[in-house]
């Protein structure tokens, strides 16, 4: 009777790990996504500048983008099937504009560094159907006069003192756009960037200082988007205007 016992458990498990097991018509199992191939998108970058390609929101606040890609270079990205079949889904470009080359102290010798900001073109966002397993080739284009849109302003201070500073705004320190750092050592320049909101054009400087020994204040101005700010810090712990005093970063303008 035991053994009898035995024999009905093991036909209902059975029965009952084949009814979890659903297979499709092709004979696969219906849960598995490892059958799924995904599409491949090649974007191709013939224009002048380096390109963040995001995906799927507005890059205004951007976190991490989808791929980059080099001027005259090709980067493919393996993609699954849009969700919305008939919108589909929409990849943001962002121009990399250099802001300035800046010579880094190197241990053996300097480093020559490019340091870059964003600039978006109202007109290159990319929008398409993904279908699984097809590919995709998706040309960036080159902005035109009037295309870009920058969405920061930015700095640039040189320190000409004796001692390292720092960039205060609203009491809170500055931290640089080039190396991630907050200090500006004697002779050198550091860049920073002046966050506006996405509703604001313009921002009164009023609140800008620097820090060594004592704080400094910064001449009073108004900072517009896509502009480059210029000062030098001197040794008599004033701040003064470069000249030129500003610079516009729209390399089409």
């Amino acid at each position: 009777m035991k053994d009898n016992h035995k024999v009905i458990v093991f036909f209902v498990l059975v029965f009952f790990l084949a009814a979890c097991s659903p297979v499709d018509e092709s004979g696969n199992n219906e849960g598995d996504e490892d059958d799924i191939e995904p599409a491949n998108v090649y974007f191709i970058n013939h224009t002048s500048y380096p390109v963040d390609i995001y995906k799927n929101f507005n890059p205004q606040y951007p976190t991490t983008p989808l791929c980059s890609v080099n001027s005259g270079q090709t980067r493919m990205v393996e993609q699954y099937a849009s969700y919305d079949q008939v919108i589909g889904d929409t990849f943001y470009p962002r121009y990399k504009i250099k802001l300035a080359d800046i010579l880094m102290p190197g241990v053996t010798r300097d480093i020559l560094l490019d340091a870059y900001t964003d600039a978006q073109s109202i007109l290159t966002n990319l929008t398409f159907v993904i279908e699984d397993g097809k590919r995709y080739d998706k040309e960036i284009p080159q902005p035109q006069r009037g295309d870009l849109r920058f969405h920061h302003g930015y700095l640039e201070v040189q320190n000409l003192g004796t001692s390292q500073i720092q960039v205060i705004r609203g009491g809170s320190p500055l931290r640089r756009l080039d190396n991630d750092t907050l200090y500006i050592d004697p002779g050198h320049i550091g860049y920073f960037e002046i966050e506006f909101s996405a509703y604001s054009s313009t921002i009164n400087m009023n609140q800008l200082q620097a820090f060594g020994n004592n704080y400094y204040d910064f001449p009073t101005f108004t900072a517009e988007k896509g502009k480059l700010y210029r000062f030098d810090f001197r040794n008599d712990n004033t701040i003064a205007w470069k000249n030129p005093a500003e610079r516009n970063l729209d390399p089409l303008q």
